[in-house]
């Protein structure tokens, strides 16, 4: 995952610096940690059925649209997760 690469994951960091009046910021970042939490799970000895439970919570949080936390993403990444 490219976040983590350290020059990526500082752009990212800076991105949220930028939109510290934006209501979605802790949002952003929220979505960034679940992702890294994600990435781990994916590079060590997880068991299939906690990957599947980590993706399907941020499926469920972040990208279906009557989510609590609902995030706006691209139509590659909208079209990836039907």
């Amino acid at each position: 995952m490219i976040l983590h690469i350290p020059l990526a994951a500082d752009a990212f960091y800076e991105y949220l610096d930028l939109l510290e009046d934006d209501q979605e910021a802790p949002i952003y970042f929220a979505l960034y940690a679940d992702l890294r939490h994600y990435g781990r799970a994916c590079t060590q000895e997880e068991l299939e059925d906690s990957k599947y439970d980590i993706a399907k919570g941020i499926l469920d949080d972040y990208l279906e649209e009557e989510s609590k936390f609902f995030v706006k993403v691209n139509k590659d990444v909208e079209r990836a997760t039907k």
